[in-house]
């Protein structure tokens, strides 16, 4: 697992060591490319390998998906550990990030299951429909939650529905559903949160995804190369949901829908 934030410094050579407690995931090889916001990303190999699989997929015929496809694939470079735990950026990398003397490495929490397909069906749903994933976090959002139920029947005519509503507001999303055809319901999965094989199942088959922005949901997206629309929540510590969401908004990947200009229309 990758979290924390550490302070190194770069050699003269482009060398900088990894944080210790990074190393055991890196010890198989890595994978640094141009990330976000002048940042590089490092990746373990394999979950490196996953990715670039899911990146290159991604339709060619959106703009959007080209643009990302060249920037996270073009500059990726493979590395390894020296015995000192050290590895070498290269010049071009360092460059687009700035980098000169100091540098600041931090962890993202990212599920390590996303980067292993599931086979098993988790849902029975037709591969020739797109799958919606809308998701308020763990506990659900309610203000999400109300702004999509007058768009339901309009959402199934082109979707497939999951929706993680939260515990406290699973009452009436079953009464939303009740009210709907009986072929809309089959394409209307409410549940009140999803245990961690059916997100993961989700956010691997999920065409799009709309709800928060927090960090761990935007870094999920992120590494899937998923398309989102995002609803930041307006009272978030130091405005923190808009600005991850800007991040994949500036990347061409997401949207971003601010709650105080959105209404269901």
């Amino acid at each position: 697992m990758f979290i924390g934030e550490y302070h190194h410094t770069i050699d003269e050579k482009g060398r900088v060591a990894v944080p210790v407690k990074f190393r055991k995931e890196l010890a198989h090889g890595a994978v640094v490319t141009k990330g976000l916001d002048a940042c590089l990303f490092l990746y373990p190999m394999k979950e490196w390998e996953t990715q670039a699989v899911r990146i290159a997929g991604l339709p060619i015929t959106r703009s959007d998906n080209r643009a990302f496809n060249r920037h996270m694939l073009s500059g990726a470079m493979d590395m390894e550990m020296d015995k000192q735990g050290r590895v070498v950026i290269p010049d071009y990398l360092r460059k687009f990030g700035g980098i000169n003397k100091k540098v600041v490495i931090t962890g993202a929490i990212i599920r390590k299951p996303l980067f292993t397909p599931i086979l098993a069906h988790i849902f029975s749903f037709s591969k020739n429909i797109p799958l919606l994933y809308i998701t308020g976090g763990t506990t659900g959002s309610q203000s999400v939650n109300e702004l999509v139920y007058p768009i339901i029947p309009k959402l199934l005519q082109k979707y497939t529905i999951i929706h993680q509503v939260g515990q406290r507001s699973l009452d009436h999303a079953l009464y939303i559903r009740e009210k709907l055809t009986t072929k809309e319901k089959q394409r209307y999965t409410v549940l009140p949160y999803l245990i961690e094989e059916k997100h993961v199942w989700t956010m691997q088959h999920a065409h799009i995804v709309v709800g928060r922005s927090g960090a761990n949901i935007t870094a999920e997206i992120e590494v899937l190369g998923k398309v989102a629309v995002f609803i930041p929540l307006p009272w978030s510590s130091f405005n923190e949901q808009f600005l991850n969401a800007k991040r994949l908004t500036d990347a061409g990947s997401s949207l971003i829908l601010e709650q105080k200009n959105a209404n269901p229309q």
